[in-house]
């Protein structure tokens, strides 16, 4: 049942959306919890100086490559769509989990301080807090691409390499 275990609420500063590389449903799915995210924004739950929550969209299970059926243009060219930064990662083989979440963690502290100066700078609400994360891609020793809001702090070797 989707959504059972979903919450969204004004006070939410991030979203991790995954999905499963070896599951085109699971990529399919995303699109409902992000339309419950969006609903909450545009019911004005969130104040001038709050941030627009962070979305990142982790494509899972990449120690599964052979199985995959999402490649990760696909993923990426989703997360895109909907102003969203991206990764792959492996739960199993631990490969980009740190990484994510200090990415996502230095989003959320980088919009709540837009948020803040915007709203204590004018009258009117920041560009910053409703735009998504900038994308870069780059490719990495394997061969595959892996599009980041920003450089994390170290690299990690493995079936996805950030760069």
């Amino acid at each position: 049942m989707l959504g059972s275990l979903f919450s969204v609420d004004s006070a939410i500063d991030a979203y991790l959306l995954v999905y499963d590389i070896t599951s085109e449903t699971s990529l399919e799915n995303l699109e409902y919890f992000d339309e419950l995210i969006e609903k909450n924004l545009d019911a004005g739950g969130r104040g001038r100086d709050v941030a627009a929550p962070v979305k990142i969209v982790a494509g899972n299970k990449c120690d599964l490559s052979d199985h995959r059926t999402i490649s990760s243009a696909q993923g990426l060219a989703w997360a895109k769509a909907h102003g969203c930064g991206f990764m792959e990662t492996s739960a199993k083989a631990m490969v980009n989990i740190e990484e994510t979440f200090q990415i996502l963690i230095r989003q959320v502290v980088e919009h709540r301080q837009a948020a803040l100066a915007g709203s204590s700078s004018s009258n009117s609400p920041t560009n910053a807090t409703r735009q998504g994360p900038s994308s870069t891609s780059k490719t990495g020793l394997t061969g595959r691409t892996t599009t980041l809001t920003e450089k994390p702090a170290k690299q990690r070797s493995g079936c996805c390499v950030i760069s």
